[in-house]
């Protein structure tokens, strides 16, 4: 019921235009960059062409923004209840969205201005907000882009400014000149009633744009929808008053319904209004679409509130125009193959009196009598507080045995309800290797209890496609579907006629590839084909930064993990056999295992053509270093070297590709599909258009995934399969051996400071005050107490304080943090309760240089808090 969608459809211009479209003209590509639609909206609003940028709506134009401006690390700022999207798009990006609660249901300026940091790339403002209906005022807008300065990227959503008559509404095409900073989201989807055909645009200045534009997809944006969207700009015919004055006289009818029931209504600007209703949503949703009202959707709202959008009034139906009754529709998901499919039904109900003393004698089997909580020992006591709806207790049971239950507790805390979920399995059914399915059955009954998981599963669906490449973000990535154990992963695709792929690998670090006998792998049982280099079409050729990494080695073995040919077998133990038949000629050479030996005269080159095996290099300099450092009291060099790092992750590299003569389809665990096509297509010699790579939930990826390792392999099996589907999944071990690492390095520093201690950086605590070691004496220590970082993690004391600083995101390099830790403990001695600006004063000698001291001052005020509500407050 959020959509919003005009029901007055196109303006009579656009209808036109989408009553002659010739389907013969269906076969032409749309114009990549929208030309004639970007000069009609030059003439409108009185700006070059290149400040517009047209895309397939909304959503994705919120996503070429994002894309172009923030990098890891960085984060958005908009408010908690308007279009969830900029929040959505962030957080599914890898970007951290701050989220500023709206004031009477408008955004706070002053609040988004204190939220911004350092790392703040883009700030959104929706005005008039959806759903609420408020707006800025010129007057309002200005100050805030003053108090902005330029710093960041203004986004000004304005999807509902044609609604608003208000004289004071300002017109944030006019403020690009003044603000180059200022993006302006429209749509053509609301007031023109273009929402099938999804088209929107941004605006900005010339060089804003110019950047964005080169994160944006070509042809996202059909012809019809930019001829249609032309018409309804240059001739409304009407529409728009129209539209205006249906929305005034709905409003109207919503306006007293609602003084009639009893409820508050917040009817403002847009053509949308918010309802509050005396019970849930996660109630009120079901209840309307058995009436028959327009199907409903969560939209984020807080609980017990309604976003219906105004519909045509109809004299049958008392102003709100029903639609017809449709079933939920669910598309069916292959589930994943467990490995106890042949095992005895698991049955899952409520507890009863029959199961309480089996349950009682789970909880003694599992804890023994450490249980904290002894009525869950005493039968009557556990179905009393099943009863009385303190908790709820669902019991799994195989064949009459009680195996495994669930709970939720309903528990008040710090002034608020919490629902907490247990999970427990007797030991003898682990065994049985039922543990997966007993989690799955007893989560799937116990989880639609919680109020809040429900209403949290339903706002967060969102679905993001790209032309073919197809990354799903929606009620799958849930915790429901994550802890019921029906998440899809890429290595539990299974489809029927399935052949498995599996590589030779060289074994060796360094060696020239003399030649391959591939006979007797081609002749074992169940072997379908080997495949070598001479099999590659394209480059063959695959990486991020430079294409050096073979598909299948050609002549050549530069690590153990070098592929030298790809088997494939009717079964996994049938491509295994085929890989160990094969003979492998090499000629060993001297391998190099360190970086600095590496560089050394006369190492091995890995790669011929890179001398000195450097792979890239690059020189930064900021400043006169040499000036610098000898005017420095104090510098010290010194050489560090770090560990190569395997991420580990618990999902392996894996996937299933098939290839139908025309599109190479892969759903393989990545991070990056949209890269994985380009390197795919390059590496085997296919069109871009000719590839669609489907991401599913990762397993694990913590910086690894990011780059195709599989996913050549994987390819090319597909393109020699004869149209069936393959499947490969890397062991541990060749995960290990074949990812990409967190690059062993050794580094060496020159660090210098002044004697006068202005970094803070040697913070320590003598008798209980904050001092700098740098600039005393030894004499100047003797007989008194110190505390360096060390003393004050073993002083238990201090706990929440460290805590609240892993929490806030107050630590990111480090290097400040143990100073930064020991004045806050040197302030929280002098005042247990400080706020924000006081920890800010009492910090201000030392200096950070990326975490940002609002987060730093956030944890120092939230660890106080926490100290003084354990007791272990210092003043």
């Amino acid at each position: 019921m959020n959509n919003n969608e005009n029901p007055l459809g196109p303006p009579p211009a656009a209808r036109e235009v989408l009553g002659r479209f010739s389907p013969a003209r269906a076969s032409i590509y749309p114009s990549g960059d929208a030309w004639h639609l970007r000069q009609g909206l030059a003439r409108r609003f009185g700006l070059p062409p290149e400040s517009f940028l047209v895309g397939n709506g909304a959503n994705e134009v919120i996503t070429f923004v994002i894309k172009a401006f923030c990098r890891e690390g960085d984060n958005i700022v908009t408010a908690d209840r308007t279009f969830a999207v900029y929040e959505w798009v962030a957080r599914f990006s890898g970007y951290e969205a701050r989220v500023v609660p709206l004031v009477e249901g408008a955004f706070d300026a002053e609040a988004m201005v204190e939220a911004i940091d350092g790392r703040t790339k883009i700030l959104f403002v929706c005005n008039p907000n959806n759903p609420t209906g408020t707006y800025w005022s010129a007057d309002r807008l200005g100050a805030f882009l003053d108090a902005v300065g330029g710093r960041q990227i203004v986004v000004i959503d304005e999807a509902y400014g044609e609604f608003v008559e208000k004289d004071d509404f300002p017109d944030a095409m006019r403020l690009i000149s003044r603000h180059p900073n200022v993006v302006v989201f429209r749509t053509f989807s609301k007031m023109y009633g273009l929402a099938a055909l999804r088209i929107g645009y941004l605006a900005g200045d010339p060089a804003v744009v110019d950047v964005i534009r080169r994160t944006a997809v070509v042809y996202s944006v059909n012809t019809l929808a930019q001829e249609a969207a032309l018409a309804a700009l240059e001739d409304d015919g009407g529409h728009v008053e129209a539209t205006r004055a249906l929305c005034r006289r709905a409003r109207t009818i919503l306006k007293e319904a609602s003084i009639r029931l009893g409820l508050e209504c917040l009817c403002g600007e847009g053509n949308y209004a918010v309802v509050g209703l005396p019970l849930g949503d996660t109630l009120a949703y079901p209840s309307f679409h058995e009436k028959r009202v327009h199907d409903p959707k969560s939209d984020g709202l807080s609980h017990g509130r309604l976003h219906p959008r105004l519909l045509s009034p109809s004299r049958d139906h008392g102003g709100v125009r029903r639609g017809p009754r449709r079933d939920p529709a669910g598309e069916k998901r292959k589930e994943p193959i467990m490995r106890d499919q042949a095992l005895p039904e698991v049955r899952v109900a409520l507890l009863d009196e029959a199961a309480a003393p089996a349950v009682c004698e789970l909880y003694r089997a599992v804890y023994g009598d450490r249980f904290p909580f002894p009525d869950v020992y005493d039968p009557e006591k556990l179905l009393r507080a099943n009863r009385e709806g303190r908790q709820i207790n669902v019991v799994a049971s195989v064949e009459g045995r009680v195996v495994g239950q669930a709970v939720t507790v309903r528990s008040a805390w710090n002034g608020r309800l919490y629902e907490l979920v247990g999970l427990m399995v007797l030991p003898e059914a682990r065994g049985l290797g039922l543990s997966r399915r007993l989690a799955g059955a007893l989560m799937e009954e116990v989880f639609p209890r919680l109020d809040w998981l429900v209403r949290y599963t339903e706002s967060t669906t969102a679905h993001v496609r790209s032309q073919k490449v197809d990354l799903s973000l929606g009620q799958a990535h849930t915790a429901l579907a994550k802890t019921c154990g029906k998440e899809r992963y890429a290595s539990e695709v299974v489809e029927d006629g399935i052949v498995w792929a599996v590589a030779r690998r060289a074994g060796v670090p360094s060696a020239f590839l003399r030649g391959l006998d591939t006979s007797r792998a081609a002749s074992a049982p169940g072997v379908l084909a080997v495949l070598t280099a001479a099999d590659v079409k394209g480059t063959n050729l695959l990486g991020i930064i430079e294409p050096d990494q073979p598909v299948l080695a050609v002549d050549r073995i530069r690590y153990g993990g070098d592929p030298v040919c790809l088997v494939l077998g009717e079964t996994l133990e049938a491509a295994r056999r085929g890989a160990s038949l094969v003979d492998v000629d090499l000629d060993p050479l001297p391998g190099v295992f360190d970086p600095v030996r590496a560089l050394e005269p006369g190492a091995p080159l890995i790669h011929e053509g890179r001398e000195g095996n450097v792979a890239a290099s690059g020189f930064v300099r900021r400043g006169d270093v040499e000036a610098l450092l000898a005017s420095c009291d104090h510098v010290v060099e010194e050489t560090f070297r770090f560990a190569a790092q395997e991420h580990a992750y618990l999902e392996t590299e894996g996937g299933v590709a098939r290839y139908d003569g025309q599109i190479l389809t892969m759903e393989v665990s990545t991070r990056n599909p949209w890269r994985d096509r380009d390197e795919l297509s390059r590496a085997l010699g296919l069109p871009r258009d000719g590839i669609r790579v489907i991401a599913p939930s990762l397993g694990g990826g913590f910086g690894g995934k990011d780059g195709v390792v599989i996913q050549g392999l994987l390819g090319l099996a597909a393109l020699h399969s004869e149209g069936r589907p393959v499947k490969m999944v890397f062991s541990r071990q060749e995960s290990f051996l074949c990812s990409p690492k967190r690059h062993g390095a050794v580094t060496t520093l020159t660090l210098g400071c002044d004697g006068y201690g202005g970094c803070g950086g040697c913070t320590i605590l003598v008798d209980g005050e904050s001092r700098l070691a740098c600039l005393m004496k030894t004499a100047q220590i003797e007989g008194r107490h110190l505390v360096t970082i060390e003393g004050i993690e073993k002083d238990g004391r201090f706990a929440p304080l460290l805590e609240a600083f892993a929490s806030s995101g107050a630590v990111q390099c480090g290097y400040c943090t143990p100073a930064m830790v020991l004045a806050a403990v040197d302030l929280l001695r002098r005042n247990g309760d400080p706020d924000e600006e006081q920890v800010l004063e009492a910090l201000s000698g030392n200096l950070c240089r990326c975490t940002g001291y609002r987060s730093i001052a956030r944890a120092v005020v939230a660890g106080a808090k926490k100290m003084r509500e354990a007791g272990t407050c210092l003043s």
